[in-house]
């Protein structure tokens, strides 16, 4: 039991301040409006250490896997598996959602579209606003978080080119620094997202429970679909025996449960794609490259959140763009998502940001995330399994 309270303390209390701050919202409006400051001060100061995490965060690891790692054909067969199979999540969670939206069908919401709408650009100009800031000074904004990423991964190539070791490890360790202080900000999560939350609820609350039920009960019915029906499906296409597959995943996927850590259950699951016939270079390769760029489980989190935010800012799944937005943006922001518990906040401000919505709306976001980190790790944890053995299996018949 006390192992179980250390690894799901902090989602437990976070959930417990927000169910505690919503309550008081809903039933005590006038006290959700005092607590209101709170919430915005954390929010504030969170926005403060995230920014520059995600800037030290993207290029340290480009630093480090430009400077380690070369283009092989192992490499680039993965990147082509990772961008298959993350195309074929996004979209089955996107029609999904067109038949299910998370917030109903009624997206008159003029409440929330008014505080929290995105902020349109002319057509012409709208690359040209997600992708870059005309001064410096802009660049470090939660605003502007893909122009931050491109700066990023320049100065991780930079730096690799530099073949300066201690410039690769200054990067990591101020990638350290600022995700250690945002784990010491999260201890006071319960307190400063019950008080934000506490104000939400008190102006919106019937839409909120109502779209959070809707989004968290339509991703456990896809991860349950992924994980007992089309990873089955595509081991046993690449050659490896159901029961087998079932056997050998038992261990990393209960550890997957228990940790809430992809990157606890790296050698459990490169022990378990060797018993089912991986190679163990290609297990030690793929495995914590996959660890990284390819979480099956926040690949279908971040197309849901990336649809939350169309519809609660007035927009509507049924566009070509939206098609887009929900798959490109969410392919990108399940990249961005830290493989450590409480990762959340990095793709949550990344996908405001592309899609010109209201910073704070990163809150509500990461609710979604605490409500779906089980099944969501346990799916990361599977699909880095099932990305080791279709890789395997295309090396295998190249040669």
């Amino acid at each position: 039991m006390n192992n179980i309270w250390q690894n799901y303390k902090s989602s437990i209390l976070l959930l417990a301040g927000i169910i505690g701050g919503g309550l008081i919202g809903y039933l005590w409006p006038p006290a959700a409006t005092c607590l209101a400051p709170i919430g915005k001060i954390f929010i504030n100061i969170m926005f403060v250490i995230i920014v520059p995490m995600i800037f030290f965060s993207v290029s340290a690891a480009v630093s480090k896997l430009t400077a380690q790692s070369s283009l092989s054909r192992t490499l680039i067969t993965t990147a082509i598996v990772v961008i298959v199979l993350m195309l074929l999540y996004s979209v089955l969670t996107y029609l999904a959602m067109l038949a299910y939206p998370p917030l109903g069908s009624d997206h008159s919401l003029p409440t929330l579209q008014q505080t929290y709408g995105a902020q349109q650009s002319p057509t012409a100009n709208m690359a040209v606003d997600a992708l870059s800031v005309s001064d410096f000074s802009q660049l470090f904004s939660t605003r502007h978080i893909l122009p931050l990423i491109i700066i990023a991964i320049l100065t991780g190539v930079a730096a690799a080119r530099l073949r300066n070791n201690k410039i690769t490890a200054a990067l990591d360790y101020c990638n350290q620094l600022m995700a250690e202080m945002l784990n010491c900000l999260m201890l006071l999560a319960p307190l400063g997202l019950g008080c934000y939350f506490a104000d939400i609820m008190s102006v919106s609350a019937a839409t909120l429970v109502s779209g959070y039920g809707r989004a968290t009960g339509l991703y456990f019915v896809i991860a349950a679909i992924v994980f007992f029906l089309l990873n089955p499906l595509c081991a046993a296409l690449s050659g490896v025996g159901i029961k087998d597959y079932w056997r050998h995943t038992v261990q990393p996927s209960l550890l997957s449960v228990s940790t809430l850590s992809s990157s606890a259950c790296i050698p459990s699951n490169i022990k378990a794609c060797v018993n089912l016939g991986c190679s163990q270079s290609v297990a030690e390769t793929i495995i914590p490259l996959g660890t990284q760029l390819f979480k099956q489980g926040s690949v279908i989190s971040c197309a849901v959140k990336v649809a939350f935010v169309i519809l609660i800012t007035g927009g509507s799944l049924a566009t070509w763009q939206s098609l887009l937005l929900v798959v490109g943006v969410g392919m990108l922001a399940s990249i961005i998502v830290g493989a450590i518990p409480t990762g959340a906040g990095t793709a949550e401000l990344f996908i405001c940001s592309v899609l010109g919505a209201d910073p704070q709306l990163v809150a509500m976001l990461i609710v979604i995330s605490t409500l779906v980190d089980i099944p969501g790790t346990l799916l990361n944890v599977n699909g880095n399994t099932i990305l080791t053995i279709i890789i395997n299996k295309l090396i295998k018949s190249d040669k």
